[in-house]
């Protein structure tokens, strides 16, 4: 199987952020979750690939916000940002992922498990610093 696929969540007693993208629900790890935020505002970025939606200020540092309806190849017929963002630790620093609506924390029932390191890894690069998000902040230090 293709990593960058989502694979059915076969542990149902995982922990996991749910989230909707479109019609479709995933599940993230909780241990890649940071913190979850909505009606930030997203400046966008000229030239940039695809799935970036633009940079946020999250709590005075920087956020690359990347769309997951982009990230995955699914349609949006949303325009502008995403209301919702899950930021997620990358690279030892974060990366927002933009979705359209965050559902519940537990159990993630009959959502698909996303494996969203390989495709961020894809997306960036594999190897070096993601410069998105990384150095020293009282945020990135505070935890979730």
């Amino acid at each position: 199987m293709d990593s960058l696929e989502p694979m059915t969540l076969e542990q149902p007693d995982t922990r996991a952020l749910t989230c909707r993208v479109g019609t479709r629900r995933y599940a993230l790890p909780v241990e890649a979750v940071r913190e979850v935020c909505t009606d930030v505002e997203v400046v966008p970025m000229p030239g940039v690939a695809a799935p970036v939606e633009g940079v946020a200020n999250v709590r005075g540092a920087l956020v690359t916000v990347v769309s997951a309806a982009a990230l995955l190849g699914l349609p949006s017929d949303r325009a502008g940002a995403s209301p919702w963002l899950v930021i997620l630790r990358f690279r030892g620093g974060r990366v927002g992922l933009g979705v359209d609506d965050v559902e519940d924390l537990g159990a993630p029932n009959d959502a698909v498990l996303l494996e969203i390191e390989p495709r961020l890894e894809a997306l960036f690069g594999a190897s070096g610093s993601s410069g998105h998000g990384g150095g020293s902040s009282r945020a990135q230090e505070g935890g979730l």
